[in-house]
């Protein structure tokens, strides 16, 4: 009997670890707000000039204009119905709008991965990542579970950062359908990773998206804290399992509640 428990309590273990991206693993550089939209804009400059170099469009200003009006419009709906519309779409709308003939994957795939990259310019790793990683991949296994609206920009932000090798699994929004907190992004990160709920453990640092969507499945959470909050992600009736200020704080977290 005490070695049926103990087998129990072993398998039990938190064997996973799943993380955030964006002011988790990698931040934005001196980041506000309006430098965040700003370098939006940049990559919809970029795009626009693109796109009108491959004479796909004829009125830049008036692409841009919907173009953002779909993006906002689509994100805002995002916080409601947790429903994730991707850059590709928002792309075909606006193209729809302004009743321009659709586009090839294969060119809007190169059109939107330059509206994305600009912005990717400005995403670090932090210093901690790689050497926490190491540590870490060599004992759990490791997924990323990012709301976003193009796959193959995580992808990139989590290659050029030099990140990607250390997991199993990187999903986003954008593969599902659905975003953080929904809880079938968890449920199918945790189905492709083969791991129980029970076993699995999130780090991000929104307490609406990545604390309370996986404490819905009962994941152990923990919340590496930003400098700043936006308004429509303050959720503060959400209490994470642990706090941090950097990644290394979460090793010996996990090492205690492996030997609690």
């Amino acid at each position: 009997m005490n070695k049926i428990i103990t087998a129990i309590v072993k398998d039990m273990n938190y064997n996973t670890i799943i993380f955030d991206v964006g002011f988790t693993l990698i931040t934005f550089e001196n980041f506000t707000l309006k430098k965040y939209f700003d370098t939006l804009d940049k990559g919809l400059d970029h795009m626009s000039e693109f796109l009108l170099n491959e004479n796909i469009i004829r009125a830049p200003y008036t692409f841009k204009k919907n173009f953002k009006k779909f993006r906002n419009q689509n994100f805002q709906n995002s916080l409601i119905n947790y429903k994730e519309i991707t850059t590709e779409k928002t792309l075909v709308q606006t193209l729809n709008s302004l009743n321009l003939p659709s586009i090839d994957s294969a060119l809007a795939h190169k059109a939107i991965m330059i509206y994305h990259s600009t912005e990717g310019t400005f995403w670090k790793a932090r210093s901690t990542a790689k050497p926490v990683l190491e540590t870490l991949h060599k004992k759990f296994k490791l997924g990323v579970l990012s709301n976003a609206p193009y796959h193959n920009g995580i992808i990139y932000l989590l290659d050029t950062n030099n990140l990607s090798q250390y997991f199993e699994i990187i999903v986003s929004s954008a593969q599902i359908g659905f975003c953080k907190p929904d809880k079938r992004t968890f449920e199918y990160i945790l189905e492709k990773v083969g791991s129980m709920p029970e076993q699995s453990i999130m780090i991000g640092d929104d307490l609406k998206n990545d604390i309370y969507g996986a404490q819905q499945l009962g994941m152990k959470t923990i919340l590496i804290k930003k400098s700043f909050d936006i308004a429509f992600n303050n959720h503060s009736d959400v209490i994470p399992d642990a706090q941090i200020t950097d990644l290394p704080e979460i090793i010996p977290i996990i090492h205690d509640w492996n030997n609690s």
